[in-house]
């Protein structure tokens, strides 16, 4: 039950807590999916609506933990904080241990992970994504191979 609801819920204390709870009131029908979206959901919301942006920033904060951008005003930017996967922080005023002082370079802002467990979840979901399109790519090929053949 631990292992199922960290994946469900990207390590969210609170979410795991209120899962947990509503699990031990005993309603029948209890769903992970029902009332907290598990952050994959959140995730998969934003790679729908803005593929190729999306994936670019996963990549970043699943790798380094961050992702440089010039400004906040992108609609894959504003998707990702509204579904709390990310959020925006700007080099006046942050200090963030942990992350190299070469990533304010060249930019005024940056995007992280909301969490550390939300930081996880995005890579195991670039990962997924990431070998959904290779499968595609290859079934392609193999059909363009077999029309040539």
């Amino acid at each position: 039950l631990a292992r199922l609801l960290m994946a469900s819920y990207g390590g969210h204390f609170l979410q795991i807590l209120r899962a947990v709870s509503w699990l031990k009131s005993g309603k029948n029908e209890f769903r992970l999916d029902k009332g907290h979206l598990p952050l994959s959901k959140h995730i998969q919301r934003c790679l729908s609506r803005h593929p190729k942006k999306t994936m670019m920033y996963l990549e970043q904060l699943a790798r380094q933990g961050y992702a440089p951008i010039r400004t906040p005003d992108d609609a894959a930017i504003e998707m990702l904080v509204k579904e709390n996967v990310a959020g925006v922080i700007t080099v006046q005023n942050s200090k963030i241990v942990g992350r190299p002082a070469s990533m304010w370079e060249g930019v005024n802002y940056a995007m992280v992970a909301t969490s550390e467990s939300a930081r996880l979840t995005i890579a195991m979901e670039f990962l997924q994504e990431q070998r959904e399109r290779e499968k595609r790519w290859y079934r392609r090929l193999l059909r363009t191979v077999k029309n040539i053949l």
